[in-house]
């Protein structure tokens, strides 16, 4: 029959004709009765389930009985049984089909429990849900995710068999804060019944290739806590079925650390995969750390196709084919069950016969899925109801944690296996390496905000949030955009949600870092737009938690001494304070009710006068208003050609790589003329660059997400109003009248005054210890939620202010205006009438009321608590220090104006770092809090030339104008050597002196420059062309000492960590030598000895290389590398006019500038005194012409490295890597380049026994050694296809400047490498001696011992060779391979743990501009250094008075949970047996810690921080398979650690928390109230 002639005949069946209308029901009554007798046959045949008249039933597992389904073991393995049955084989199909007559929903049994001597089924709904893919986060949720969660709650509550795994929190969390309360209740419900299940339970599915541990911490922390609090649920399986593969750290940290039982992935290597499948080894344990072993092993199963999918013919979303459905209509011709069940039989048998046990998983959802739940759980109802119903196989509802049970009480054994699972490939040359370095950009802007999160939660938790929340709004600090539902008639103009006032806190910042450790977030595997959205949260997180470190560093600076959270006085002292206090305020309450009551008869006498006399005043005012503002028109003028002299002149003192490449021009040309032209200041640029402060900041512009960091958007700057107003800080007006030369004597006080009366500002006191300045009536005008503004007059320190008249007026969101009021000889502290605040405004009133302010107000701007003005200290941090943008330090000084910086160092070390920012003039003097003068040198900023510059700053920063700032053609830095302390902060000041001033920061010398003629050597800028090699990095002891000296104390049985960083206190550095006819670098020394005294010795030394290079062409894209052939260099520069190299020489850096192509560079510092060097690194996408590239930096040596190299596995452990073999595959890669890249989160190192060669990075990047001694990392990737792995778009990023056409985005950022000695193998003590014993003869036994003794001394890799060639060690008595260890290489190791923390949480750098002589006049109010763990004085500092941690402890977590009640957690930075010394238990003395704290309770918990350690269930035990595993992590041969050491319970009296090698503990800490 052909199918028209079928479909023909069914039309013709179903189609009614009037005549046989009537038949129709006669034969429709009929059928009921026939029904009736078949229901009542199959009834009588005891068929379960055939008419089950209940809505649940239990499952019976008598059912079926006596038919030939038991499950064969043997069978699935292919030795007969199911697998050779016949695929129509239906085991009484017929009766079964009787009972499938007119079934009913409600009668499905779904009740099904796991059925022993059967195939268990265990069917997983979930949907896999990403946190931004191809839609952003809002558009997945909104569209589709949920929808998903709306259904599925809905379908679990139908029947109480259904289940239903959540894994992203991120998007549940979204979805539950909208819910109602019965809502809430019903969902507690089903979690509490098991059918809503949490699995894996972190905010998102993380990567696990560019994620750092510590970010991985967090975020599943941050949903494990959810999941507590709400739920009291804590997850037990992790489901990691998506990322393109997986680390070490995931396995025995992430998993089993974390108190879960298994964990379950989806992407491996295409070649292991196969083979674990035909050796049905999917399933295993993994114990990829070296360090735990066994007490860190998890189970781990490999989904069945290696996916997170269904079966291809049982999936039953919406849109699928809707004839694989299950129909059971008996009278239907689409029935198909017994169709059905055979297929879902075979496919079932098909996946078991790859898995142990008699238990497999089928995962049933797929990428956002479920939006409608309902065909998913019918489909899944009949299919259990009648595949159980047919009993060949049982399928039943389940969860992985379900399953996991089920396999660990199987009584199996499963194989073991070490390492992790890189690089991914599902096919032989689609290896996933690519995103390892995808997007570099974004990589860095998350790697930044996860430290500014660190930094910023521990310094709020040392104020105190509730704290810091109040003062901070009170001071206008804190305030944050937030949205709300909207509600009445204002909703119909701005839709369903408002903008409101909030306070700024760490909470969003938290939220994004989180998302962002999605698994194609920071892989830069999601499409443009939704990176961009990711940045956007980003930055949108940085700015508020920018906000609350900025605001608590002002709190700690002004509230240091005065503060109990910051002081460990008793509790009799804070008693006798207290009482002080309560005397002292009673009193003034008195003091101001006296006055107040006489003011009030004073204010009503003046208003009255005042009325009368308001209209002639007024004109009186627009007169002098007008005269005044003609007088400052000709002033302006004259200063704007002042400027434009000295811009000409500094112009000619230096040169970039292009020195065309000057100011923007027309600038200064255009101000002058609008000046001439008498325009209003309103319409023209302020004369002066103002001090951001946190003001509104402008919405991203696409492209944001460029290398150079944090899409930090910086404050409009503040304009006049043209009604006369203000948008400026009375920083702004110091700044200004002083820059009018305003500060002197009287006549500079008015002019002052006329300057503020001309923009309506209002009357300008004196400033210093003359006249006040004249009455000036004005208006100041706030436009939300900018900062307070004044009016009024009012001398600012000593002077004797004339009266002031005005009136302080408001908009949306104002507050904190100050009013009009007469001046005072005490003055304020900025400017403006009377003290401070004015109640009328504060209370709400339109008009300020005359009169002194409250004691907040005389804190605020007037005089400080001892009576002294204090400044305001507006802080801002400059996120584009990368590219030296940073607004508040490139302002000019003038000579009553200093630059406060203040480093917090979010670590609990003491540090000695090189600090570096640009500056407005090479002549500037740095001092510390004590006054001392500190070193410092002036270096020009070549890397990025002015005109990608300016891109860069006019794309972030909105900043057209900013590409020369310095007035030349490039930027000035100044850097100096600053000491802080752990836990804290220090402060410095920087001013700009006359050329000359003893201690003024040094210019860089030995400038010279080369350019290449004919490639034949070039003659320096000294004409000293004898030479073949330009050294840098000499040592210079005096220049390169800290500050202050000593470092932090090491603690109890510590080591101390030396401050700046070097291994063994800053005795070694390290020189460099660089080829005069290569331009490149050429070799490195490890330097140990006293240089100026002639003693230097070579500790190391390495012939090495580095080449910029690039693939071209490639054919990978988003996630795939694919190099067509092998890296080609760059260098295109062939132009005689171009200059490629410049060196730069003083007394704190030494830098070697290369030019490889126009938008191609390098730069080498060498700090002298320091053991390190750093490449910075500039990479265009300009070069090669448009061909897909991928940027590399090639490190050349000629270390024999045995096809071995080591990358870091997410920051943490330091995973071999084996040439063309990686770990398990057991055969080589099938792409010799991209097969042999791997994750690089943190650092890498190459070695043999002469030296060691370590490098590290400041963002998430893929690294190989494709030959022996070589070792390259991937910087930058533009691809010109896509890859075809989903994203659906070409990764070829850009960056679009405001107003401007997009271009290529270009890369910035830096490597920091060292060398040190190498280590070597030696066999064991316990090797030794056995071998000796197995000797044949004496003789025999001491040549052994002999050779154990030369290898372990020898130093070099001939003698460790031959010894080991030569000796009976190299096999052991029973053939194998003999025990080794490592030997040496303890300083590398050190040097990378403590400079990956150092890279991890730099220092937070804040800036703020603030008068001289108020700095002055309040020293002895101000806390300019500060510790946790001490006081934080200068004296401190140079005894090493605060306590550090040890040097192998690093804090990861300071967070406060309530009120007094911090987490804490901590984590031991070194592997088991990779450090003589810091590899051994380390001890934290919390209580030195936490000096200004008394602790009440401790309390360990999870590392999650989602249960007590004490409540956590111990781990399953599983039974280890005896035959051959894969190599565990370790070179062959090697010993792992006989048992792990952990830290000891901690003693509730002591308060000491151990920690052994490489654990990480999390505390609870419960301080008693500072009100106590």
């Amino acid at each position: 029959m052909t199918a028209g002639s079928s479909a023909a005949q069914w039309q013709a069946r179903v189609t009614i004709h009037a005549p046989t209308f009537a038949l129709g029901i006669l034969t429709g009554i009929a059928l009921l009765f026939v029904h009736q007798h078949l229901a009542n046959t199959v009834a009588n045949a005891g068929i379960d389930g055939a008419a089950a008249p209940s809505l649940f039933r239990n499952y019976d597992s008598s059912a079926g009985a006596g038919r030939d389904n038991t499950y064969n073991h043997d069978a699935v393995a292919g030795k007969g049984g199911h697998k050779d049955q016949e695929p129509g084989g239906w085991n009484g199909g017929g009766a079964v089909l009787q009972g499938m007559m007119a079934p009913r929903r409600a009668g499905y049994n779904t009740s099904a429990g796991v059925v022993e001597g059967k195939l268990n089924v265990h069917m997983v709904a979930h949907s896999h849900d990403d946190i931004g893919w191809l839609l952003t986060v809002d558009q997945y949720y909104a569209e589709r995710v949920a929808y998903t969660i709306d259904s599925v709650i809905a379908n679990l509550e139908v029947n109480p068999d259904r289940k239903y795994i959540q894994v992203e929190q991120g998007f549940f969390y979204r979805w539950w804060q909208q819910q109602s309360d019965a809502m809430r209740a019903r969902v507690k419900t089903l979690v509490a019944h098991g059918q809503l299940q949490f699995t894996n339970g972190g905010w998102v599915m993380h990567d696990e290739a560019a994620v750092h541990y510590t970010d991985m911490v967090q975020q599943m922390s941050l949903g494990h806590r959810f999941l507590k609090q709400e739920f009291n649920a804590v997850p037990r399986i992790a489901w990691q079925v998506d990322p393109f593969g997986h680390s070490a750290v995931q396995g025995y940290l992430i998993t089993a650390q974390a108190g879960m039982d298994a964990v379950f992935v989806g992407r491996v290597d295409m070649k292991e995969g196969m083979r674990r499948q035909a050796e049905r080894t999917l399933e295993f344990l993994w114990r990829p750390s070296r360090t735990f072993g066994k007490d860190a092993q998890v189970f781990t199963s490999i989904l069945d196709r290696f996916t997170y999918y269904p079966p291809e013919r049982f999936k039953f979303e919406a849109g699928e084919d809707r004839s694989l459905r299950v129909k059971d209509n008996p009278w239907s011709p689409e029935t198909n069950v017994k169709e059905r069940v055979d297929e879902f039989v075979q496919v079932a048998l098909a996946q078991a016969a790859n898995y142990r046990t008699e238990h497999i998983m089928w995962t049933m959802g797929e990428d956002f899925s479920h939006t409608d739940a309902l065909p998913w759980f019918a489909n899944m109802d009949k299919l259990i109801h009648y595949v159980n119903q047919d009993g060949r196989v049982n399928a039943l509802y389940s969860t992985p944690s379900m399953y996991v049970e089920a396999k660990q009480q199987a009584n199996e054994t499963w194989p073991v296996r070490g390492g992790d699972m890189f690089p991914y490939d599902d096919y032989d040359t689609s290896y996933w390496t690519g995103y390892f370095t995808s997007r570099p950009s974004f990589k860095y802007f998350a790697r930044a905000c996860s430290s500014l999160l660190l930094a910023s939660t521990a310094a709020e938790a040392l104020v105190g949030r509730e704290t810091l929340s109040q003062w901070g709004v009170q001071e206008g600090r804190m305030t944050a955009a937030r949205t709300e539902p909207c509600e009445g008639e204002e909703c119909t103009e701005v839709g369903w949600r408002k903008e409101v006032e909030g306070v700024a806190s760490t909470a969003r910042l938290e939220d994004a870092v989180a998302i962002a450790q999605h698994h194609d977030a920071i892989s830069g595997t999601a499409k443009q737009h939704v990176t961009n959205d990711y940045s956007l949260r980003l930055h949108a997180g940085a700015v508020e938690a920018s906000q609350v470190l900025t605001s608590a560093l002002a709190y700690l600076i002004t509230h240091g001494l005065h503060t109990a959270i910051l002081s460990s006085t008793t509790d009799q002292q804070q008693q006798e304070q207290q009482q002080q206090q309560q005397q002292q305020q009673q009193q003034e309450e008195e003091r101001q009710q006296q006055q107040q009551q006489q003011e009030q008869q004073q204010l009503q006498q003046e208003q009255q006068q005042q009325r009368e006399e308001e209209e002639q005043q007024q004109q009186q005012q627009q007169e002098q208003q007008q005269q005044e503002q003609q007088q400052l028109h000709q002033q302006q003028l004259q200063l704007l050609q002042e400027q434009q002299q000295q811009q000409q002149q500094q112009q000619q003192l230096a040169s970039d790589f292009n020195p065309s490449a000057l100011s923007a021009p027309g600038v200064a040309e255009a101000a002058a003329a609008a000046a001439a032209a008498g325009e209003t200041a309103a319409n023209t640029a302020p004369l002066h660059v103002p001090v951001p402060m946190p003001f509104p900041y402008r919405v991203p512009k696409p492209g944001f997400e460029t290398v150079y960091g944090p899409p930090q958007l910086y404050p409009e700057h503040p304009v006049l109003d043209a009604e006369g107003g203000a948008d400026s800080s009375p920083m702004d007006l110091l700044l200004s009248a002083q820059r009018l030369k305003a500060g002197e004597d009287a006549a500079g006080a008015e002019e002052a005054a006329a300057w503020a009366a001309a923009r309506g500002i209002g009357g300008g006191g004196g400033f210093g210890e003359g006249a006040g300045g004249a009455a000036g009536p004005g208006e100041a005008w706030r436009r939300a939620p900018m900062e307070v503004t004044d009016a009024g007059g009012g001398g600012v320190e000593g002077g004797e202010g004339g009266d002031g008249m005005g009136r302080a007026r408001r908009e949306r969101q104002g507050r904190r205006l100050l009013g009009g009021g007469p001046g005072s000889d005490e003055g304020m502290g900025m400017v403006g009438g009377g003290e401070g605040e004015q109640g009328g405004v504060r209370e709400g009133e339109e008009d300020g009321v005359d009169g002194r302010s409250t004691d907040h107000g005389r804190r605020r701007y007037g005089r400080g608590l001892e009576g002294a003005p204090m400044p305001r200290l507006d802080f801002s941090l400059c996120p584009l220090l990368n590219v030296s943008y940073c607004p508040p330090s490139q302002l000019p000084l003038s000579p009553s104006t200093t630059l406060v910086v203040v480093a917090y160092n979010p670590l609990a070390w003491t540090r000695s770092e090189m600090i570096r920012f640009p500056v407005s003039s090479p002549f500037v003097l740095v001092k510390d809090a004590s006054g001392r003068v500190l070193p410092s040198q002036v270096v020009p900023e070549l890397l990025v030339p002015l005109r990608l510059r300016s891109i860069f700053i006019s794309a972030h920063a909105g900043d057209s104008n900013s590409g020369a700032q310095s007035g030349a053609g490039h930027v000035l830095s100044v850097v100096f050597q600053g000491t802080v302390p752990p836990l804290g902060y220090a402060s410095f000041f920087v001013t700009q002196v006359q050329e000359g001033t003893p201690g003024m920061a040094s210019n860089s010398s030995e400038w010279f420059e080369q350019v290449p003629s004919h490639g034949s050597p070039a003659a320096d800028g000294n004409g000293d062309d004898a030479h073949e090699s330009i050294v840098l990095g000499e040592a210079s002891p005096s220049a390169s000492a800290a500050p202050g000296g000593a470092g932090g104390a090491g603690g109890v049985g510590g080591v101390g960590v030396a401050a700046d960083g070097g291994v063994g206190g800053g005795e070694a550095w390290a020189r460099v030598s660089f080829s005069r006819s290569s331009y490149g670098l050429a070799r490195m020394e490890l330097m140990s000895g006293d240089a100026a005294a002639g003693t230097s010795a070579v500790q190391a030394e390495l012939q090495l290389t580095s080449h910029l290079m690039a693939y071209v062409n490639g054919m990978g894209g988003a996630y795939l590398f694919r190099p067509m052939k092998s890296a080609e260099g760059v260098d295109t520069s062939n132009s005689q006019t171009e200059v490629p190299i410049r060196v730069v020489k003083g007394p704190l850096v030494h830098e070697f500038h290369r030019q490889v192509a126009p938008s191609v560079r390098e730069v080498f510092r060498v700090y002298p005194g320091k053991d390190y060097v750093e490449l910075h690194y500039l990479v265009g996408m300009d070069e090669l012409g448009g061909a897909g590239k991928e940027y590399i930096t090639r490190f050349e040596t000629a270390l024999r490295t045995n096809a071995t190299s080591y990358t870091d596995s997410n920051g943490r452990d330091y995973m071999p890597r084996v040439r063309n073999y990686p770990d398990d595959a057991r055969q080589p890669v099938g792409q010799e380049i991209a097969g042999n890249y791997y994750p690089l989160t943190s650092g890498a190192f190459i070695e043999d026994p002469s030296a060691q060669l370590s490098l590290l990075v400041d963002r998430a990047l893929g690294a190989a050694s494709l030959a022996d001694g070589h070792l390259e990392v991937m910087l930058h990737r533009s691809m010109r296809s896509d890859d075809g792995k989903g994203v659906a778009e070409v990764l070829n990023e850009q960056i679009c400047p405001a107003g401007s056409t997009c271009e290529a985005l270009a890369v910035v950022g830096a490597i920091r490498f060292a060398l040190h000695p190498g280590r070597r193998r030696v066999p064991t003590a316990a090797a030794a001696a056995a071998a000796a014993a197995d000797a044949d003869s004496a003789a025999t036994a001491a040549a052994a011992a002999a050779a154990y003794a030369a290898a372990a001394a020898g130093s070099g890799a001939d003698a460790a060779g031959a010894a080991a060639t030569a000796s009976p060690l190299t096999a052991s008595p029973s053939g194998g391979a003999v025990e080794e260890e490592w030997q040496g290489g303890a300083e590398g190791a050190q040097w990378r743990r403590e400079h990956s923390q150092r890279l991890l949480t730099p220092l937070q750098l804040a800036f703020a501009v603030e008068s001289t002589e108020l700095l002055a006049a309040a020293a002895g109010q101000l806390r300019w250094r500060y510790s946790l763990s001490g006081e934080g004085g200068e004296g401190d500092v140079q005894r090493g008075g605060q306590y550090a941690l040890p040097a192998n402890v690093a804090i990861i977590s300071l967070q406060e949970l309530q009120p007094d009640c911090l987490l804490l957690r901590l984590a031991h930075l070194y592997e088991a047996k990779e450090h003589p010394s810091l590899s051994t238990v380390a001890q934290v003395p919390l209580r030195q810690l936490f000096t200004s704290r008394q602790i009440v309770s401790l309390t360990e918990l999870s590392l999650t921080a989602n249960q007590k350690r004490a409540d956590m269930r111990p781990p399953m035990a599983w039974q280890e398979d005896p035959s051959p595993s894969a190599s565990l992590q370790g070179a062959p041969g090697e010993v792992p650690p006989e048992r792990p050491v952990y830290g000891g319970e901690v003693d509730p009296q002591q308060l000491v928390v151990e920690l052994g090698p490489f654990e990480i503990r999390t505390f609870a800490i419960t301080f008693k109230p500072l009100s106590m």
